[in-house]
């Protein structure tokens, strides 16, 4: 269309253009912000030892198993196994916990989403 034969149409589409593009990279800045949050471990899970695999002959008694279930479509596996690690490192400070055994039980590649269980240990 000419502008100049309907000039209150052109101004309607040219607002409309506008408030588009802006309200486009409101919602952008808004998911990155979202997809970005931090999950910073508390400082009595800082304390807690992660451990590949625990002996019978440790010095190390069983307390409880825990459990972490992460995931959404925005974030990696990568991202949601740490979170995992984090939140059972959290969870095992909270029952007094100073040792982890961390196992990965799956992985789903459509939802990314990630289901983790630990073993939480005590100083004997």
């Amino acid at each position: 269309m000419l502008p100049f034969l309907f000039p209150s149409i052109h101004k309607t589409v040219s607002l409309y253009n506008t408030m588009t593009k802006y309200f486009s990279l409101i919602f952008i800045c808004l998911l990155i912000s979202c997809a970005n949050l931090s999950d910073d471990l508390s400082d009595s899970g800082k304390g807690i030892v992660i451990v590949d695999k625990v002996d019978e002959q440790t010095d190390l008694a069983f307390i409880k198993n825990l459990i972490c279930r992460s995931g959404v479509y925005s974030r990696t596996p990568a991202i949601n196994i740490e979170r995992c690690r984090r939140e059972l490192r959290d969870k095992a400070a909270v029952i007094g916990a100073t040792h982890l055994e961390l196992t990965i039980r799956s992985v789903s590649a459509q939802t990314n989403i990630v289901v983790m269980s630990a073993k939480a240990y005590k100083k004997k």
